[in-house]
């Protein structure tokens, strides 16, 4: 199979109610290729978790809702819910990508993000 050719260029969006998420074309590629991001399914969940923690910033579980296409109850029951983890104000700080500090750490589009 051929490499997908990637513009570097990162693109900011927005959705009402929810944090912009910038999607750099490298991660997305990743994403999309590890996490199905048709289907409501945990691994979407997570998969869009992460492309909203790429933008620096702690999310809530409606957040992560609204822009999954999903219901809070999917958020909360999705199997590997489990794994999340909450700041003291109970948004998301991570979720496989995280904003807490560990070893293995990377950049971006600016923002310092962990694994």
């Amino acid at each position: 199979m051929a490499s997908p050719t990637l513009d570097p260029t990162p693109v900011t969006t927005r959705s009402e109610g929810t944090p912009a998420m910038t999607t750099n074309p490298f991660a997305t590629t990743i994403v999309d290729t590890l996490f199905d991001s048709t289907a409501n399914t945990g691994t979407n969940l997570m998969g869009t978790a992460m492309r909203l923690l790429a933008a620096g910033e702690p999310i809530t579980i409606e957040q992560l809702a609204t822009a999954a296409g999903a219901s809070v109850a999917d958020v909360e029951n999705a199997p590997a819910a489990a794994d999340i983890e909450y700041d003291d104000r109970h948004r998301i700080l991570g979720w496989g990508l995280t904003l807490n500090p560990t070893p293995h750490r990377f950049t971006v589009d600016g923002h310092q993000l962990y694994t």
